[in-house]
């Protein structure tokens, strides 16, 4: 299970200092709101990335523990323009999100190049992009790519708990207009899951990140409808707090080995 997985990062055990041979340097950090820090980074010169890309960073944590997480890229590249992620501070972490919250301008963390494993994807249909909590983070720049592309149907909902944790509204509503519709719990708004695939022309695609409960709800209303399984690409962290976090044992028998991953 992921440490911080609604924080917006994700892990990987067994990765030694290494495998991280880039150093980030932090260059600006905001309040996006009060449990939403936004980390910028300085760009790497000849790395380049695209929408839907990760970090990968190794991170120092509790008991001289270090761990992997992957955190999204925010936005579009842009030459020059600093490196942008988004985490979510939680309560119950394991030293992830509590990490990153704590990183001043000028500190420096080591990293991989980015990687991408949720591209946007080849040729033009109309397009539904639903976004989860702090899920919001890799598909921002996909709805900036899709809304600079004239003519392109597209459809964007945007989903929190608490309305305060909208925290790229503005910068897709400038980019999207009527085309983004928000929905906040504490507000009584409700995303009808179902409603929206019955909308969506025959050839739509959708394109998803947010908790394990919405990407869940989203494939069986999907499939319920019967819709292509190609057409629906998704992204999530973790368990998103559905299970409990819990050691659990790796054996390899060929090897006569046997470890916790804590």
């Amino acid at each position: 299970r992921d440490d911080d997985p609604p924080s917006g990062g994700r892990e990987m055990s067994g990765a030694t200092a290494q495998d991280f041979p880039l150093a980030l340097r932090v260059q600006d950090v905001r309040a996006l709101s009060p449990t939403v820090r936004e980390i910028a980074f300085d760009p790497l010169p000849g790395l380049a990335w695209t929408a839907g890309a990760h970090l990968r960073l190794h991170l120092p944590l509790a008991d001289c523990r270090h761990e992997m997480r992957r955190y999204s890229l925010v936005g579009q590249p842009r030459r020059g323009a600093p490196w942008r992620v988004a985490v979510k501070r939680l309560d119950a972490s394991r030293g992830g999100s509590a990490f990153m919250h704590a990183l001043e301008v000028g500190q420096q963390v080591a990293a991989q190049a980015p990687a991408n494993h949720f591209e946007l994807p080849p040729g033009r249909r109309p397009t539904w992009i639903v976004a989860g909590g702090i899920g919001i983070t890799p598909l921002v720049g996909h709805a900036l790519a899709l809304a600079s592309q004239p003519g392109t149907e597209l459809r964007m909902d945007y989903a929190v708990r608490d309305a305060q944790d909208l925290v790229y509204e503005s910068e897709l509503r400038e980019a999207l207009g009527d085309r983004l519709h928000t929905h906040a719990g504490n507000r009584g708004e409700r995303l009808d899951i179902a409603q929206r695939i019955a909308a969506l022309p025959a050839d739509a695609q959708a394109l998803a990140c947010g908790p394990v409960r919405l990407i869940e709800a989203l494939r069986e209303a999907w499939a319920a409808a019967g819709r292509a399984p190609q057409r629906l690409r998704f992204e999530t962290f973790g368990t998103s707090g559905h299970a409990p976090a819990e050691p659990f044992w790796v054996a390899l028998p060929r090897h006569g080995l046997r470890f916790e991953v804590p």
